[in-house]
């Protein structure tokens, strides 16, 4: 059922709304200039360096038509995204066929000078890619070990992250030495597309108050918290569970879970 487009789309009215299609637009237009300007942006001005390097050749003439056809095809899919939503891993397959296409209109004369600019080139190429690995598992190593220069503000932005460096286990092993079973129900107060200590714990997440929303949640006055606790247990939570808030101590009526820093509220 999950995966019937009618079953989602069932009493749908479409409608264009211009400014909020503007929006979208101009939204998904600063992700695809993240990704080519400030991710890729060294990738990006090399290969252009190469192309125009390119353009006065007769072999980059050649080249022009199956080059900008894969470009296109390419730069057409990016242009469907943009209307509804990007994430890079819709794109990715859309990004390597791009730059199939732009490198394939790089023909240099085979001459030494001509040799030396693709050698130089192709090695800029592969060092900023390489680079960015190298950058994208800093990052990863860093979330591991718990650091990240971005969460020093004390904000609540910056506290609640997408939950990997969590530790999941030490999570799973405290709820369910703390009297939760396996296959209880639970809400949860955060990221929960990688809560894994409710894989490992078997627990449900039945309901959740999403990342966004958590310093909603959190600045509420005390009535506006109950109001939603109930709502959780109203949905059948035996517990919920909250990402760690950055307090030194936890609110009233929560409890650590471990020492993990995560902490439970419990209905029952």
């Amino acid at each position: 059922m999950s995966y019937n487009p009618s079953y989602w789309t069932a009493g749908l009215e479409p409608r264009i709304e211009v400014l909020q299609q503007a929006r979208a637009i101009i939204t998904q237009a600063m992700i695809y200039f993240e990704l080519f300007f400030r991710v890729q942006g060294g990738f990006t001005a090399v290969a252009l360096f190469l192309i125009l390097a390119s353009l006065g050749t007769i072999g980059s003439r050649k080249h022009l038509v199956a080059g900008m056809l894969v470009s296109l095809w390419a730069l057409s899919c990016f242009g469907l995204y943009s209307l509804v939503h990007v994430a890079y891993r819709y794109i990715a397959p859309f990004v390597v066929i791009l730059w199939s296409g732009l490198l394939n209109l790089v023909h240099l004369p085979n001459t030494q000078p001509g040799r030396r600019v693709v050698n130089s080139g192709g090695a800029l190429l592969v060092l900023f890619v390489w680079i960015n690995i190298a950058a994208l598992n800093l990052e990863g190593l860093g979330a591991m070990v718990g650091f990240s220069p971005l969460s020093e503000s004390g904000s609540y932005e910056s506290q609640f992250s997408d939950g990997h460096s969590a530790d999941h286990p030490a999570i799973a092993e405290a709820l369910l030495e703390q009297g939760l079973e396996r296959g209880d129900e639970v809400g949860f107060i955060g990221y929960s597309y990688s809560a894994y200590w409710a894989r490992l714990a078997r627990l449900k997440i039945i309901a959740e108050i999403h990342p966004e929303d958590i310093r909603v949640f959190w600045e509420a006055d005390a009535e506006q918290r109950e109001r939603a606790l109930k709502a959780f247990a109203e949905a059948g939570a035996e517990a919920v569970i909250a990402e760690p808030t950055g307090g030194e101590s936890p609110p009233p009526g929560w409890e650590s879970i471990g020492g993990t820093g995560y902490l439970i509220h419990r209905f029952r």
